[in-house]
């Protein structure tokens, strides 16, 4: 800008001025926040600027601006945007409400800067104006001059806000006639008059209220991951049980022990009952005293184990060595001690270090600021079968609390009602012994389901999850022939949404096929006639109907149909009737079609008499939303390239197992593998591969569930491999699993010998919820399923897509690196 002698400069406008600060003397303490909003004459803003300010020291009280510490260590320094304030206000009226106070940190932020140097600020303070202009208002605070001028205002904190209404209740002064007051042409006159620094000035880095929001945000993320992690070194353990190793009298003692301080607080009753049970069981003060010593050790051998003892742990260990008497100059002395036990692998008395187990049906009340969330206690405690109590009112058997000093009041109130106290570390550990237990009795239960098929049904080869899986017989292969796969389509090309079900089917007919269908099959259908493989010398027999009532032994006073459906229960459903239309033929003849009578189609049903109006049509109506699965409804069939939600195939508490079963030439063997994946279908490092020789993911979301396979001899053999994912546990960014299922290239054989029936089951109660079939060419890799999040919600897709390369194919182009 270049100004010439005798030139008189005139006065732009306006710069409304807001700032926050660390406290309320200019000389001791630094703006945290400014915003510049500049105006016209007319009061209308024109351009806005805000930011926050690193006040290079405590950022003062939150109450005051809503600003912690960690909110402006990103923001710039008040040095880097004084070059574009000193332009923001150059020539121009500093207006602010009271602006005593906030153009006095303005100035003296300059003069601690030094350069640019400003002249002295000419100002106009919209409170002092208030009562010439706001009579009526009660108050002259902002927030009461804009409520009696009827302007809008943002409450709260923020120094955008102030500035934006100070600028309103500016424009609404000037409408009122204030420019025209000789005060206000005098500061015009004079804020245009003044020396000001003419070097241009580039935009400043700025950061926001929003940007720090999104900083805290991310940062309290990552805080509850590590509070996360820290809680659960109990949880990670893995070690439930009663203690052994140290003798049956001090097992005894270490029991009850454990038993007392699953709430961190021995009471005074409790150390009488230890004192008493001590002396019981022959352990001396000094004994007793060791036996402590030994349990604390145990503790911090638990979180050595889980990883690098962070402060909730340090504070736990501190916790728990007081109650014990054990004094805290001691802890670094037993926390070395425990970390070489762990490192060097030592074995050791086993000591729970987490209470009495839990039990299905108990009411769980959380008190405190808990590391773990909501969500994932609800459903890690629906699978455990646990209730979460609303309040103290409600039935309450367990109260969880996340730090014992913090929440002595709800203790207290818990003890004297004889309810049992946990702090969270134990709780989490209970749990998950419980959700064990209850995975172990599903396990169990499933495996009793399949010893029961094998007593009905002696040599029925089954799969991992105990269905059975029916050797193919002979009238398939005499009626069907050979089976040509449809054609491919990649996995990710299936959109989702309505329809789900593409046009594309699984398998279709050959010409073959269908001519040998409408031909009457002779023979016994028990009778198993190979058919030949394509390819191979061996023989592959085709899939044969269900067995039938007949097929099996019937009890005394049972029908034979009663028996089929106690023993077995878990075969494919036969395909569903499809009931006759009755056609009912019209008692007269219709009309003869003329030049006037068009023809009219013979109906199905018969018409109404002559004598009685038709009926009228209904009204068209929204369809009705699909009911909910019955708990007995068999296995959903689903099509290549379908995608279901898998809450829509039955209950589903965020696990689900994914099984596959085939029949293979016997030489041939094959196995699942899992890629957990991100948004971008990459893995996120070479952990995220779940196959034989890595069976479990990192996170514990995904695991190898079991394998069934013989594949020692020429014959053809049956082969089950599953995979069982629990989408609650998947990592921060993970939000899909791929299974696949891979042959062993060295037998030679491919997915044009071996068709796979790929079942969906629960775990928890093994139903099994859906089932689709896939086969393929010349492909030793094929990808069977992919588990997948949208919104708020799970699916599954069938995919069916083949590899020919194997599976370096596979996982290389989902980002495994793989050596050569």
């Amino acid at each position: 800008m270049t100004v010439r002698i005798g030139d008189r400069l005139e006065c732009p406008g306006y710069s409304v001025v807001a700032v926050e600060t660390t406290g309320l003397s200019p000389h001791r303490h630094r703006i945290i926040e400014i915003a510049v909003a500049q105006c016209d004459l007319d009061g209308r803003v024109t351009e806005f600027f805000t930011t926050l300010l690193d006040p290079q020291g405590p950022a003062g009280d939150f109450q005051a601006h809503g600003l912690f510490d960690d909110d402006v260590v990103n923001a710039p320094t008040f040095a880097e945007v004084a070059p574009w304030l000193a332009q923001l206000l150059r020539q121009r009226v500093v207006v602010a409400h009271n602006a005593r106070f906030d153009v006095g940190f303005v100035e003296r932020e300059f003069q601690r800067r030094g350069r640019p140097t400003v002249p002295p600020l000419t100002t106009v303070c919209t409170m002092r104006e208030a009562p010439h202009h706001l009579p009526e208002a009660p108050r002259f605070t902002l927030l009461a001059c804009c409520e009696a001028a009827d302007v809008p205002v943002d409450s709260g904190h923020g120094a955008a806000a102030k500035a934006m209404g100070t600028a309103r209740l500016l424009e609404h002064y000037l409408a009122r006639g204030a420019g025209e007051a000789r005060h206000w042409q005098q500061a015009r006159t004079v804020a245009a008059s003044l020396n000001w620094p003419r070097r241009s000035a580039d935009p400043p880095r700025v950061f926001t209220r929003d940007d720090a929001h999104v900083a805290r945000r991310a940062r309290e993320e990552a805080e509850q991951v590590r509070r996360r992690d820290a809680v659960s070194y109990l949880e990670k353990a893995r070690a439930y049980g009663p203690p052994t190793g140290v003798g049956e009298g001090p097992d005894s003692y270490l029991a009850v022990l454990d038993a007392a301080l699953e709430d961190r607080v021995i009471t005074p009753q409790e150390a009488i009952d230890l004192a008493e049970l001590a002396v019981s069981l022959g352990i001396s003060e000094e004994q007793r005293k060791d036996l402590d010593r030994l349990y604390v050790t145990a503790l911090a051998a638990s979180m050595v184990a889980a990883g690098p003892i962070d402060r909730e742990e340090r504070a736990d260990l501190t916790r728990v060595a007081a109650q014990l008497g054990i004094p805290r100059t001691a802890l670094d002395e037993i926390v070395q001690m425990a970390r070489s036990t762990v490192e060097q692998g030592h074995g050791g008395p086993r000591i729970l270090a987490r209470g009495r187990p839990l039990e299905s049906g108990l009411h769980v009340l959380f008190h405190g600021y808990l590391a773990v969330t909501r969500g994932e206690l609800e459903r890690r405690m629906a699978r455990a079968d646990l209730s979460v109590a609303s309040g103290i009112h409600d039935r309450v058997d367990v109260l969880v609390v996340a730090d014992p000093d913090e929440s002595a009041d709800r203790t207290y109130w818990a003890r004297q009602r004889g309810i049992r106290v946990l702090i969270e570390p134990v709780f989490l550990a209970l749990l998950a012994d419980l959700e064990r237990g209850r995975s172990s009795a599903a396990d169990a239960a499933s495996q009793v389901a399949a010893a029961s098929l094998a007593h009905a049904l002696p040599g029925m080869p089954r799969t991992t999850s105990g269905f059975m899986l029916p050797r193919p017989s002979a009238p398939a292969a005499a009626a069907g022939g050979a089976f040509t796969p449809g054609p491919y389509r990649p996995y990710d090309t299936p959109v989702d949404g309505v329809p789900d079900v593409m046009p594309t089917q699984a398998f279709e007919a050959t010409e073959a096929q269908t001519a040998a269908a409408a031909t009457p099959v002779s023979g016994s259908a028990s009778a198993t006639t190979p058919a030949p493989v394509p390819g191979t010398g061996a023989t592959l027999p085709s899939i044969p109907p269900p067995p039938t009532a007949a097929d099996l032994p019937v009890a005394s006073g049972s029908s034979a149909a009663e028996v089929l459906e106690a023993t077995v229960p878990d075969l494919l459903p036969p395909p569903p009737e499809v009931p006759a239309t009755q056609v009912t033929m019209p008692t007269t003849p219709p009309p003869v079609p003329g030049p006037e009578t068009p023809p009219q189609p013979v109906s199905a049903v018969a018409p109404p008499p002559p004598d009685h109006p038709p009926p009228p049509a209904p009204a068209p109506t929204a369809p009705p939303k699909p009911a909910p699965r019955p708990a007995d409804a068999p296995p959903r069939e689903l099509t290549r390239g379908q995608a279901v939600t898998i809450q829509d195939l039955g209950p589903f508490a965020g696990t689900v197992r994914i099984e596959a079963a085939w029949w293979a030439p016997g030489q041939a063997d094959g196995d699942t593998v899992a890629l957990v994946l991100d948004d971008e279908r990459r893995v996120g490092d070479d952990g995220d591969l779940v196959f034989f020789n890595q069976p479990v993911h990192a996170s514990g979301a995904v695991r190898l569930a079991g394998k069934l396979q013989t594949g020692t001899t020429d014959d053809v053999e049956p082969g089950s491999d599953s995979v069982e994912i629990d989408v609650t546990t998947l990592p921060e960014g993970r939000s899909r699993v791929l299974v696949a299922l891979a042959l062993d290239a060295t037998s030679g054989t491919t997915f044009a010998q071996v068709p796979v029936t790929v079942g969906i089951v629960d775990p928890v109660t093994c139903r099994r919820l859906a089932e689709f079939r896939l086969s393929g060419g010349d492909e030793t890799v094929m990808i069977l399923a992919e588990v997948y999040r949208r919104g708020d919600s799970w699916r599954l897709r069938a995919v069916g897509q083949g590899y020919a390369e194997g599976l370096a194919a596979l996982v290389t182009e989902h980002g495994v690196v793989v050596d050569d």
